[in-house]
C-alpha cells in the first residue's frame, strides 16, 4: 500500500512510489509528449494520477513520465483498491465503492485506463475560433484538438485479425508517424 499525504482535501504521494503499468497500451509521439510537458510545466498538474494501492499508474502513465522530467517530488492521486466479492472484483475509489463489478483485477485495470484516457466529445472549432480571438497570449501550437467525432474502439478494431498482429511492434515514441483513421480519413501524427 503506497504512503499517501492529504492536503487541500486531496491524496499526494511520493512520486518515487509510483510506476508506469507495463499493461499499457497508450503511446505518444515526440511532438504530443513536448506539449503535454509544456502544458503541465505551465499549467501545473490539474488532474490526479489513477493508481492501484500499489502505486501501478492506471491513468497517466504519459504524465507520470512528464513529472519525473520535471523532478516533481510528489503528485496529485486518486487510489483505486480493487476487492474480490463473492468471486467478482469490485473497484473501491479513494474508499468509495464503485458500480460495476468485473471478472478480473486486469480487465478492472484496462476499464479504468481506457475511461481515464476516453475522448468522449469535440471542439465546436468556429466557436473557439471566435471564442480565442480576444486571447492572443493563449499559445495555440501548445495543444491539439479532435476535428470529428471519437471512434468508438470496437469499430477502430475491426478491421483487424489476431494474424494483423503477428509482426506488431509499439511505435516508437521518439518519430514522428503518420496514421489514417479507418472511419473518416483523417491522417495525423501519434
Amino acid at each position: 500500500m503506497i504512503q499517501t499525504t492529504v492536503k487541500n482535501n486531496k491524496l499526494y504521494a511520493s512520486i518515487k512510489n509510483l510506476q508506469e503499468w507495463s499493461g499499457n497500451k497508450r503511446t505518444i509521439s515526440e511532438l504530443a509528449y513536448t506539449r503535454l510537458k509544456n502544458q503541465i510545466n505551465t499549467l501545473g498538474q490539474y488532474k490526479p494520477v489513477l493508481t492501484t494501492t500499489d502505486g501501478i499508474v492506471i491513468g497517466g502513465n504519459m504524465r507520470l513520465k512528464v513529472y519525473n522530467e520535471l523532478e516533481m517530488k510528489e503528485v496529485w492521486v486518486s487510489i483505486v483498491e480493487f476487492k474480490e466479492i463473492a468471486g467478482k472484483v469490485k473497484a473501491f475509489i479513494d474508499g468509495q465503492e464503485q458500480k460495476k463489478e468485473f471478472k478480473t483485477v486486469k480487465q478492472a485495470m484496462l476499464e479504468y485506463s481506457l475511461s481515464d484516457n476516453d475522448r468522449a466529445g469535440q471542439y465546436d472549432i468556429p466557436a473557439l475560433k471566435i471564442e480565442l480571438k480576444d486571447m492572443p497570449d493563449i499559445k495555440l501550437d501548445e495543444y491539439s484538438v479532435d476535428f470529428s467525432e471519437p471512434v468508438i474502439i470496437k469499430e477502430a478494431i475491426a478491421g483487424f485479425d489476431e494474424t494483423s498482429f503477428d509482426n506488431y511492434e509499439r511505435l516508437d515514441t521518439k518519430k514522428k508517424n503518420l496514421v489514417q483513421c479507418p472511419r473518416c480519413g483523417t491522417q495525423f501524427e501519434a
